[in-house]
């Protein structure tokens, strides 16, 4: 008898440990197949560039619209000739959807008194210019799930009121459906969906809640400071301060002295303190 439960607990001690290492791995699995991981194809753009082509990225980290301007400014002179590179048109699309987001945190904060850069941008003009880049682009490279998400965001930022949000906005999302139809792992895809969730009303599609776990999905995989402070503010619409604030030190750590990032560190502190 006391044989018998012995051999029962030494077989037990020995397979329960199988068990659970087997159950936790058919976890992981599932949860790796329902949420397969996203991929950056920024980062490809990165390396396919030059040193002017990345200058684009690192002047946007710092909201450096003047030196921004001057590198997309050099960057259309070089199209069509010995020096141009192929992936220029897309740079400079998404350039400017980086100069757009520049100027809209500008209107937002300074409209009195904006940055020299940005006092005879005309945001209207420039999305129109720049979609006729990632059109092009797209005519030459009719596989690039990317291009379709820049066109997107860039028809997204002429959108303006209720009458744009009806005529635009339907634009914009189709531009960004197409891509995640090409490339359904494209991360930056499932960021401008997650930024149209976040930003629409309710009545066209609107959803914080949904938004906010988009935008955890995409920052599992994306490193980058566009997703963290989307993060940050994502998780504060959803009154969750300690998590708002992770982000945002995250997304200062990656752009440090950003300014619409440390604006927003200062508004998640003075919210803090006016809670009960």
């Amino acid at each position: 008898m006391r044989t018998t439960t012995l051999i029962r607990l030494i077989a037990a001690a020995l397979v329960l440990p199988w068990f659970c290492q087997t159950a936790a791995g058919a976890r992981t699995q599932e949860a790796t197949a329902e949420t397969p991981a996203l991929h950056d194809p920024l980062l490809q753009l990165e390396r396919e560039t030059d040193d002017l082509g990345r200058s684009v990225f690192a002047a946007f980290l710092e909201y450096d619209a003047a030196t921004l301007k001057d590198a997309l400014g050099r960057i259309e002179a070089r199209l069509d000739t010995d020096e141009a590179l192929e992936s220029d048109r897309y740079l400079l699309a998404q350039g400017y959807v980086y100069l757009l987001t520049i100027h809209k945190f500008y209107q937002q904060t300074r409209p009195d008194d904006p940055p020299e850069a940005h006092r005879d941008l005309d945001p209207a003009a420039v999305s129109d210019q720049a979609q006729e880049f990632a059109k092009t682009f797209a005519e030459t490279h009719p596989k690039h799930s990317d291009i379709h998400r820049v066109e997107g965001e860039l028809i997204s930022f002429q959108i303006q009121g209720m009458v744009g949000g009806m005529t635009k906005g339907p634009l914009a999302r189709a531009a960004v459906d197409r891509a995640r139809e090409l490339d359904p792992q494209n991360g930056w895809a499932l960021f401008s969906q997650a930024r149209m969730h976040f930003h629409n009303p309710a009545f066209v599609g609107g959803d914080k809640e949904l938004a906010l776990k988009e935008f955890r999905q995409v920052a599992r995989s994306l490193n980058r400071f566009r997703v963290q402070l989307y993060l940050a503010r994502a998780y504060h619409a959803q009154e969750m301060p300690a998590q708002a604030r992770f982000w945002t030190k995250k997304a200062l750590k990656t752009a440090p002295g950003n300014p619409e990032a440390l604006l927003f560190s200062e508004q998640l502190a003075e919210s803090e303190q006016e809670r009960p």
